[in-house]
């Protein structure tokens, strides 16, 4: 997937001089059937949770939502 990906970027880039909130990054395949997201929340982070609304996948469509950490559906 990672050689025709679509990347989207939902936070900006962040200076290297100074901790931040989150990194968000959202792959996503061409026909957007397809996609993951790797949220990291940082040391600067003020807020402990963070909203994702993903712009690679098709909403017309459900999707399945899976937390690899826990290997657990969402919902």
């Amino acid at each position: 997937m990672l050689n025709s990906a679509l990347v989207y970027h939902h936070t900006p880039t962040l200076p290297n001089t100074e901790p931040g909130e989150w990194v968000v990054l959202e792959y996503a395949t061409p026909d957007h059937a397809r996609g993951y997201a790797g949220i990291f929340r940082l040391a600067g982070a003020k807020e402990d949770r963070y909203r994702l609304v993903p712009r690679g996948l098709d909403t017309s469509k459900s999707h399945k939502v899976t937390f690899d950490n826990q290997r657990a559906p969402f919902g």
